[in-house]
């Protein structure tokens, strides 16, 4: 068996892991010591959490090499010497992340590909007598739970019984539990048992993922200090939001989500003292680079105060991915909480402005320029959903609804310059009916209101690398 972290004297099993000269190094010295190695467990992994939007190239190769560049040197290291004794057996370690982990992108994303990886070997080296499995483990008792718990500000118990209620069998899990699987794995006795993936968590994985999604959101929600978001924009004034929404190209989301109801008049959104509008800070626009995050905010400016769990239900996502990107929007100042109105095991939260402004031609620096680009795609995505949303819902509007609504689609031959004009005048108009629908009355309802100009698809040369 190469034990790399043995190998590397403990505690440094990721960089040797990563490492093709050492890994090879390291099999060639257990050759030489023991004989050809016919056993190989590769265990080394790391899974730093980041957010997507946030994450480094280098953050991204960093897991890459170790997670994925790891079992495949060392693997590709042992596989000849177990060829030619015609027999082998490789497990390689997973996670309960490979079927999603909203937490850690790169670190699902390498577990899911070692599936991949485990089941062409299978069939790659089964002829030679070689097997090949994965181990996918739930909530282990290790000294990184005891870690996660004090970041969290809980007790190990307190962690550890809250964890176990999302488990079915009722406990966590012990490294023996993982090492009682990789010893049958490994053993004659498993000869027919080859690419396959083991869940060793306690229960399905479906709804321990779930449940554990749960967990996860009521814990992040009494976790202090994680949501402690402070408002960055300031607010404009009524003469800036016309100057700045007329010369920008992106949909101001204000109506409900798509796929979600608009709030009716007997149900209005709680009327908070908010900021009238928020220029965006490159900050905020990475944060609103995510079309979910983008209804999570129109959802909290059009129908009020709500909670994750109330977010989840109405976005039909899991209360732990609601939990995540109200976090996100309140770091990047979007959202504030509702101050004495939680009960201690969920808070709630209010939109910090009613509108979101950008203007592209303001943005002078590249980061901006591409944080820009990164949230216009996100707007782009998200009016994409609302419209088809709004398309199934076309059979049934009322008679008086049905008579005013518009859905049209239109191609003009212009130049930029005309393009720019004709958005100013478009914008004007949508800013004057703007004023007149802050009149409280309960004859008024969210309109949706989408603005699209743009090339027609293919017909303009995209943008030199580095522009």
């Amino acid at each position: 068996m190469l034990d790399v972290e043995h190998e590397s004297g403990g505690g440094a099993a990721p960089a040797v892991a990563a490492d093709e000269s050492a890994v090879t190094a390291a099999v060639d010295r257990i050759a030489a010591a023991l004989g050809p190695p016919t056993v190989l467990v590769d265990n080394a992994g790391i899974g730093p959490r980041a957010d997507l939007v946030d994450m480094t190239t280098q953050q991204w190769n960093t897991v890459l090499g170790t997670n994925l560049n790891g079992p495949f040197f060392a693997t590709r290291a042992v596989c000849p010497r177990m060829m030619a004794a015609g027999w082998g057996r490789v497990v390689n370690m997973l996670s309960i992340s490979a079927v999603g982990d909203a937490d850690r992108v790169d670190y699902a994303g390498t577990k899911a590909g070692l599936i991949g990886f485990t089941k062409s070997l299978a069939l790659q080296l089964g002829p030679h007598g070689v097997t090949a499995n994965a181990i996918a483990p739930g909530f282990v008792v290790s000294d990184m739970t005891r870690i996660s718990a004090g970041r969290l500000g809980l007790s190990f118990e307190e962690y550890r019984r809250r964890a176990e209620q999302s488990i079915p069998v009722g406990r966590l899990g012990l490294p023996d539990d993982i090492a009682h699987t990789a010893s049958f794995l490994v053993s004659p006795g498993a000869g027919f048992v080859s690419g396959q993936v083991v869940y060793v968590a306690g229960g399905p994985v479906d709804r321990r993922t779930y449940r554990r999604a749960g967990e996860q959101a009521e814990r992040a929600e009494r976790a202090d200090g994680l949501e402690d978001g402070r408002g960055r924009g300031r607010g404009c004034s009524q003469q800036l939001f016309r100057k700045k929404c007329c010369r920008s190209i992106l949909a101001r989301m204000t109506a409900s989500p798509a796929g979600s109801p608009a709030a009716s008049p007997a149900d209005p959104p709680d009327r908070l003292p908010v900021e009238s509008d928020v220029e965006l800070d490159t900050a905020a626009l990475r944060v609103l680079a995510h079309p979910l995050r983008i209804n999570v905010l129109a959802l909290l400016r059009q129908r009020g105060p709500s909670t994750a769990t109330k977010v989840a239900g109405e976005l039909g996502i899991n209360p732990g991915a609601a939990s995540y990107h109200l976090r996100r929007l309140a770091a990047g100042g979007l959202i504030v909480e509702e101050s004495g109105r939680g009960t201690g095991r969920e808070r709630w939260w209010r939109a910090a402005h009613r509108q979101s402004v950008h203007d592209p031609a303001s943005a002078a620096a590249p980061e901006r320029q591409e944080a820009g680009r990164a949230y216009a795609h996100a707007v782009a995505l998200a009016c994409t959903e609302r419209l088809r949303a709004a398309a199934q819902e076309v059979p049934s509007l009322p008679e008086e609804w049905f008579e005013v609504s518009t859905f049209g689609d239109f191609v003009l031959r212009l130049a930029p310059k005309d393009v720019a004009r004709m958005r100013d005048e478009v914008f004007a108009v949508i800013s004057r009916y703007r004023q007149a629908a802050d009149r409280d009355t309960e004859e008024l309802v969210p309109v949706a209101v989408q603005v699209q100009a743009f090339p027609v698809p293919g017909t303009v040369p995209p943008r030199s690398a580095g522009s």
